[in-house]
């Protein structure tokens, strides 16, 4: 079996990089101001962070970059933005990744508020990251077990992961 130098030489570096990558997840219960301080530490001590509940409108998503320095971000959100909402948010997922990172990033859009998913092309390579937001009773409520067969579902039975490595 003839293996050449330029495969031999992709193998290698994603190895390399797969493994030097430093990706975090943090569930924030909700991002605002207060909470940008802490954020910015764990995002300089990682490369990829995928985030849960950052109660956030698709509107408000800009805040992730304003308040953030050195990252780019891709997000959706768990609310309606024509209901009117009284009280704390809910839900949203959101990926964030330093600018500095040497690849392509291509946001991949769900018809699913509890994914934010985002393809990462490393060189001949496609990884798929997913910030998930799943329910977590579900021993009393059969609706959070419908709720994690969509997630699945979309996730594993959409387009999206034709050639790509999970």
């Amino acid at each position: 079996m003839f293996v050449s130098l330029r495969y031999l030489y992709i193998c290698f570096t994603l190895l390399t990089m797969a493994f030097s990558l430093r990706i975090g997840t943090y569930n924030i219960h909700g991002f605002n101001e207060n909470k940008s301080d802490y954020l910015q530490t764990i995002i300089n001590n990682h490369d990829i962070i995928l985030l849960q509940e950052h109660w956030l409108f698709n509107s408000q998503s800009h805040l992730f970059q304003d308040q953030l320095s050195g990252i780019s971000s891709y997000s959706v959100s768990g609310m309606n933005e024509t209901i009117l909402k009284y009280g704390r948010g809910f839900g949203g997922c959101a990926i964030l990744w330093k600018t500095s990172l040497a690849c392509n990033i291509e946001p991949v859009k769900i018809d699913n508020t509890r994914i934010c998913t985002a393809k990462f092309k490393l060189l001949d390579a496609i990884i798929l990251l997913c910030s998930v937001y799943m329910p977590c009773d579900t021993r009393y409520d059969d609706h959070n077990v419908d709720a994690f067969v969509e997630v699945f579902n979309d996730i594993f039975h959409n387009d999206i992961c034709n050639n790509v490595t999970i």
